[in-house]
């Protein structure tokens, strides 16, 4: 919250925070955290942003995030940003739990992996969360990231592509 809200300053408003649960290779590899209940983090980790957002005091009794510290010097406090509460949030999710919470809680929805063949696979969920705090599909900012090539070889143009999508679906996940 912090951050984003120190970013929102120097970007004159046009910041949106991106947040998802990303994988185990990184939660565990590279953070050395847990990676169990991710969808359960995720909505801790919304609702303590979004008391930063707000200006409130940023303590929180979750299953996952406890806030401040117990046994330690901190106390409660409050970001010392003026409070942004409109700062659009963005999920990148794909379960469809985790879509679920992107219609309910999110401003919008990071596709990553976004098939259009597929697409109620990702809305239908989405649709669903927005239902339950009366907004609609309509309401949730949709951004679809891509890459195409160009070129007369397609084998090579694969061939180059491979090792690099071969760590995203085996090492990622």
């Amino acid at each position: 919250a912090m951050t984003a809200q120190s970013l929102a300053t120097v970007s004159n408003n046009r910041f949106k925070l991106g947040l998802g649960v990303s994988g185990p290779q990184v939660v565990e590899g590279l953070h050395g955290a847990s990676f169990k209940s991710p969808l359960g983090r995720l909505r801790e980790c919304l609702e303590i942003v979004k008391l930063g957002l707000n200006g409130e005091r940023l303590q929180y009794d979750g299953k996952h995030y406890l806030l401040p510290r117990p046994g330690g010097e901190g106390k409660p406090i409050r970001l010392s940003q003026p409070p942004r509460p409109d700062l659009p949030i963005y999920l990148a999710t794909l379960g469809p739990k985790s879509l679920e919470l992107t219609g309910e809680l999110a401003d919008g929805w990071l596709g990553t992996s976004f098939m259009p063949e597929h697409a109620d696979v990702f809305f239908d969920p989405m649709k669903k969360g927005a239902e339950k705090t009366g907004r609609s599909l309509a309401d949730i900012d949709i951004q679809i990231g891509m890459s195409f090539e160009i070129g007369e070889n397609v084998e090579e143009m694969i061939a180059a592509r491979k090792p690099a999508m071969a760590f995203t679906l085996g090492g990622m996940g």
